[in-house]
């Protein structure tokens, strides 16, 4: 039978050389706690430069989901990670056993993000939504969306708000975790062990 393989996805603002970052850190968690394989999506991009490579990013995503596409795919992504997970997911390219969006600047609706669809054409087993309406850089996301979307700027707020127009059908395969956390406390040493625990599916 075919292992998990968990692949991390870093947000913006992330430094891909930085040993202990949350990304290194949750390979290696993985890895030393379960039976499972991990890797990871690393790259660098800036608050105003996210979306001119962002189609190069799912591109490089797929291309390594496809090296273990013989396994039980898991995504995680957190922020803009989100956003490139779901942008993978709509290509219809392959299927995942399990995706988890963390503080997601991805877009919310279920209807227009494809997640819906996915959920319900059997290509997401399982969906896990992690969100907080105390989410400082999603609330500055959802301002600037609101006033330069229309040039086709801004981020979407997934982890502000929660799932939108969730399917019924649907909705069974999804899980919404909320907190009272900021955007990046997910990854706080005195969190860490929960939201790892949290992605393999054990008890906090």
């Amino acid at each position: 039978m075919s292992r998990k393989i968990y692949i991390f996805v870093n947000g913006i603002l992330t430094n891909p050389g930085d040993v202990n970052g949350w990304t290194d850190n949750a390979e290696a968690w993985i890895e030393g706690n379960t039976p499972y394989k991990a890797t990871r999506l690393e790259y660098a991009c800036g608050v105003l430069t996210r979306r001119f490579k962002q189609n190069a990013r799912v591109d490089n995503l797929e291309t390594i989901c496809k090296k273990y596409e013989k396994e039980r795919l898991c995504l995680v992504g957190h922020s803009n990670g989100c956003d490139i997970i779901c942008r993978l997911i709509a290509r219809r390219s392959l299927v995942f056993d399990q995706v988890h969006l963390i503080a997601g600047a991805c877009e919310a609706d279920f209807k227009k993000n494809g997640l819906n669809d996915a959920i319900n054409l059997c290509q997401v087993n399982k969906l896990c939504v992690y969100w907080s309406k105390n989410d400082k850089a999603l609330k500055k996301a959802k301002l600037s969306t609101n006033l330069f979307g229309w040039l086709g700027l801004g981020y979407g707020y997934l982890g502000l708000i929660g799932p939108k127009n969730l399917d019924k059908d649907a909705s069974v395969k999804v899980n919404s975790i909320e907190k009272k956390w900021d955007h990046s406390d997910w990854f706080k040493h005195e969190n860490f062990e929960g939201t790892m625990r949290s992605l393999v599916g054990a008890s906090q």
